[in-house]
């Protein structure tokens, strides 16, 4: 971090991983400052908040508290809604990046757009403030921030990750991560790459999340795949039915009155089973009425909060369940994935209070191939708009989840000397 200005940071930044970049055409497309700098803004924010209070609880409370003290010393510019610390930041790469077709399929309700992304791995950064404790500041945390962030489109599948020049092992990696107090977990895979981490990762996540159901096709020779969640295990574990049945067992009762096609399977979705061990097989339990006692929960949102949720009916048709809510828009990813040279890794983060037990309501739009069939109709009760919830904080651990079931797709804790 050598420079001749005094005023000036300057250092080179490393590039482990594609970023989808919506000028992924340009010769100079990168990492751009306009995303790196609120968010570097806040993590400084966060942190001065932290180490002047170990008692905050929560970022927001911490975040709060540190642009009080960014105030005190003058470090802020703008007012105090829009926070944003008084330095710039520039970021240059040269023109020999090279442009890497991702197959990215982003879904909204508007359709599929597919993003390609680039890779440069000659990037220089400039930041310059003329405040010297706040230069201090940033050279002190800069390679943490890096560490901990990655940017762009589906940063928490493994894009855009970037690292310090000064970063130049795995273990430096996971002493950042024992500093902030990470939970992470490595994995055994080897041989990953820039041009098959995004498959590895999605593969896994999907076993996690989703589960995988792909049916056999004799004429290609494919027996087929199926594994339930491990999400659905978890809440299983925990008296809980998960949201991927009620949703079907909702699109059912709307066919044939609201909704044209029956859906591609034929069976019930499974129901909730007991005595579950975490990487075991699930014998499957398939009936459309309810057993037991365990309420239904939104758990899948708790990974992720999606947009819709796509089921297969026959003939060429799709239900697209469309989430809707008056209280989160968007959560952060609990789980970001990360490479370092051919080394992955997920660090879990903890969620906001305000996605626990929260309710949510549903609409689905009924497409046939690509065009949509109808209107848009709400999951609805005698009542009114028929609502789901999310688990509370104490139906749903996390880092319990996760510590149990990362196992099963490969992920060990990583554990701190």
């Amino acid at each position: 971090m050598i420079s001749n200005n005094p005023f000036q940071i300057t250092f080179t930044l490393k590039q482990h991983t594609p970023i989808i970049h919506f000028q992924h055409d340009q010769d100079d497309a990168t990492l751009r400052a306009s995303e790196v700098k609120p968010k570097l803004d806040r993590f400084i924010l966060t942190k001065l908040g932290a180490e002047s209070d170990q008692n905050l609880v929560g970022n927001d409370a911490k975040y709060k508290k540190g642009i009080e003290i960014a105030k005190k010393r003058n470090w802020l510019v703008g007012d105090e809604e829009y926070a944003a610390l008084n330095y710039k930041i520039s970021i240059i790469a040269k023109p020999n990046k090279t442009t890497i077709k991702s197959g990215i399929k982003l879904i909204n309700e508007e359709g599929i757009d597919l993003k390609n992304s680039c890779y440069n791995p000659d990037i220089k950064v400039k930041i310059l403030t003329f405040i010297s404790t706040l230069k201090y500041k940033i050279e002190d945390i800069i390679e943490d921030f890096f560490v901990l962030h990655s940017f762009g489109n589906r940063q928490n599948k493994g894009w855009g990750c970037f690292y310090h020049e000064n970063t130049k092992s795995f273990d430096k990696v996971k002493a950042i991560l024992q500093r902030n107090s990470i939970l992470a977990f490595d994995s055994n895979e080897s041989n990953v790459t820039i041009y098959n981490f995004y498959s590895i990762i999605s593969k896994k996540w999907r076993i996690l999340k989703s589960g995988i159901n792909f049916p056999a096709n004799p004429q290609r020779n494919f027996n087929g795949q199926y594994k339930k969640a491990l999400v659905f295990k978890y809440s299983s574990s925990q008296n809980l039915r998960w949201d991927k049945r009620w949703m079907k067992k909702e699109i059912k009762n709307l066919i044939p009155k609201d909704l044209p096609k029956n859906l591609k399977g034929r069976n019930a979705p499974n129901d909730i089973v007991s005595s579950l061990k975490p990487c075991s097989d699930i014998p499957s339990i398939n009936n459309w009425q309810d057993k037991g006692n365990a309420e239904y929960r939104f758990i899948r949102a708790l990974l992720g909060l999606p947009e819709l949720i796509e089921f297969r009916a026959f003939d060429n048709y799709v239900y697209q369940v469309i989430v809707k809510s008056n209280n989160v828009d968007r959560c952060q990813a609990s789980v970001i994935f990360k490479l370092f040279d051919k080394k992955l890794y997920a660090m879990v983060f903890p969620l906001p209070n305000e996605i626990y037990n929260r309710p949510f309501s549903f609409k689905i739009k009924t497409k046939e191939g690509k065009s949509q069939v109808g209107e848009i109709i709400d999951i609805k009760e005698n009542s009114g708009i028929k609502q789901l919830y999310t688990p509370s904080i104490q139906e749903f651990s996390l880092n319990n989840f996760l510590s149990d079931y990362f196992p099963c797709i490969g992920f060990n804790l990583i554990k701190y000397k």
